[in-house]
């Protein structure tokens, strides 16, 4: 499915990136991004060449709202609390736009978001799902009939019991999938073959 970000009126601080950091000022707003990936590196300058930089890498998320011309559907990056967590572990981001970059002490943090108006394609399990009424933020975008409880379709993993593996990509990893996704398939049929 490919859609668009919509802005709701979740607001959320940039102290609740749950990050043992700070985001750095110089990296600007922040706060209207839904998911996130941060890495921090080692300087190259400081290590041997023939070593690889050390990298920790932090990737967080909160629900938000996805939609196109047909529609709307609520997208759960994890299953409980507010602000940014780290998402679903059955969840792969695939964030390949353009980073930003910042020192962060003796290191370099390079922060890839995904923002409210970003395009975004997924490939998730979906259902309907009755919203909380005192949930503000998405009965809004949910219909109901004259007397029913609001539903929306939620993409993400709603069941505990049985998890599935599930993808977001934004732009550019979608185009990159796209080129290599047919190749993929013929190799393959010639692996298969041979």
């Amino acid at each position: 499915m490919r859609g668009t970000v919509l802005p709701t009126d979740t607001t959320v601080a940039t102290d609740q990136f749950g990050l043992p950091f700070s985001p750095p000022a110089e990296l600007g707003n922040v706060s209207d991004s839904v998911l996130l990936r941060a890495d921090v590196e080692d300087d190259y300058g400081r290590r041997l060449l023939a070593d690889y930089p050390l990298r920790e890498r932090w990737e967080r998320g909160r629900d938000f709202v996805v939609g196109d011309a047909t529609g709307r559907a609520l997208v759960r990056t994890h299953s409980d609390g507010a602000g940014y967590w780290p998402v679903d572990p059955q969840l792969t981001l695939h964030l390949d736009g353009s980073f930003r970059e910042a020192p962060l002490g003796p290191r370099h943090l390079y922060l890839r978001t995904l923002r409210v108006g970003d395009p975004v394609w997924l490939h998730a399990p979906a259902s309907l799902a009755a919203l909380d009424p005192k949930d503000d933020n998405v009965v809004a975008l949910a219909t109901s009939g004259y007397r029913g409880t609001p539903e929306l379709l939620v993409l993400g993993n709603c069941d505990p019991a049985r998890p599935l593996a599930w993808d977001i990509y934004d732009e550019p990893a979608f185009e990159h999938h796209a080129t290599w996704e047919p190749w993929h398939r013929k190799l393959s049929v010639l692996v298969r073959r041979g």
